[in-house]
């Protein structure tokens, strides 16, 4: 606890210096538990220890800093609150909660500020500074991904910010995107016919930034053709969509209509053909 007030102190009286540097040996672990907030004034961050603010603690950057060194850093908050010059990462930077630029902040994360994703799936950045460089860790998520009849999925990103300019796009083969027409927002609800991939690139109002989100694959299982056979006839249901999960429903897709297997009235509702037994 002593070692983390004395560092705190010197990031706070930083401020106050002409291009201080602060630096975190290879030796030193700084942890915080709890809310714990980190200030540093601007200038040289060179961490060739570790550090650790996660619970909600904070990494405050109040002036311009070039972070770097070799070390490991994982904060579950970074923040950037400057007014005038430039923070450059050359060292990763995780971050579980979220990363805040606020207005006038100019923040190169240089694909070293890492929204961890992996293993926070709420981590997020809200932009309303000026972005430069590439960040790690971002997402496109959607509210469903699959389905035998036409759906409606609504998909998001993980960046928000009044600085923010965003452009949806979709793809047939993962490889060649066009722009959705008229897709411009934080969000959009795509109609699902086919299958179709889905990702949204990300500009800003304010500077070069541009990055496309991972693509997300939005499936189209299809119907089955419409069959008439005769009361009590043994009949069978097929799809031609291959993958590797089946659902059978009857009437509706809601949960309590799923067919559950019972060989004397439907065989086969995990596979791609379904055996009414005895059609009703």
């Amino acid at each position: 606890m002593r070692l983390l007030l004395i560092l705190c102190l010197l990031a706070t009286v930083g401020s106050a210096l002409a291009q201080p540097t602060l630096r975190v040996g290879a030796n030193t672990r700084l942890v915080g538990s709890g809310p714990v907030r980190l200030v540093y004034g601007g200038g040289t961050l060179t961490n060739n220890g570790s550090l650790s603010l996660a619970a909600a603690g904070r990494l405050t950057f109040g002036g311009p800093t070039t972070y770097g060194g070799s070390g490991t850093a994982t904060v579950a908050n970074a923040v950037f609150d400057h007014s005038t010059g430039t923070s450059v990462l050359n060292n990763l930077l995780s971050v579980t909660e979220r990363a805040t630029l606020f207005s006038l902040a100019n923040v190169n994360a240089n694909g070293q500020l890492y929204l961890r994703t992996d293993g926070f799936p709420d981590a997020s950045l809200a932009n309303s500074g000026i972005l430069s460089g590439t960040v790690q860790g971002l997402v496109t998520k959607a509210t469903l991904t699959t389905g035998a009849t036409p759906y409606a999925s609504t998909l998001t990103t993980n960046v928000s910010g009044n600085a923010m300019r965003y452009q949806w796009q979709s793809s047939t083969n993962n490889v060649t995107f066009t722009d959705v027409a008229g897709a411009r927002d934080a969000t959009y609800t795509a109609s699902v016919t086919a299958k179709t991939y889905y990702r949204c690139r990300l500009t800003t109002s304010n500077s070069f930034y541009n990055q496309n989100t991972p693509a997300r694959l939005l499936d189209y299982t299809g119907t089955p053709a419409t069959q008439t056979v005769c009361r009590s006839s043994r009949v069978v249901l097929s799809i031609s969509k291959t993958g590797s999960r089946y659902e059978w429903y009857k009437n509706s897709t809601r949960t309590p209509s799923k067919l559950v297997e019972i060989p004397s009235f439907e065989k086969g509702t995990a596979t791609s053909s379904l055996t009414v037994v005895s059609a009703q």
